[in-house]
């Protein structure tokens, strides 16, 4: 089976990154994670591997998408 490289997706929006995976030859799914860091609906990473591990074609990957930060985190604002 050959291998392929996962792209770094992070930040990307999640067209760009299922686009970006799918052209890699993968199956994207995705997943939604609160996230400090990355905005609402721009891709915080992959949920089991990395940018650069080498999986097989074909394999499918899970695209974890920011759904913002956590309501429960959010600090009140008076």
């Amino acid at each position: 089976t050959p291998t392929r490289k996962l792209p770094d997706i992070k930040g990307l929006t999640l067209a760009q990154a299922a686009e970006l995976v799918t052209s890699e030859g993968f199956e994207p799914v995705t997943e939604k994670v609160y996230s400090e860091e990355i905005d609402a609906g721009k891709v915080v990473g992959y949920k089991d591997y990395i940018a650069g591990q080498t999986l097989s074609y074909g394999s499918q990957i899970v695209l974890l998408v920011s759904d913002g930060q956590d309501p429960a985190d959010r600090k009140s604002v008076v």
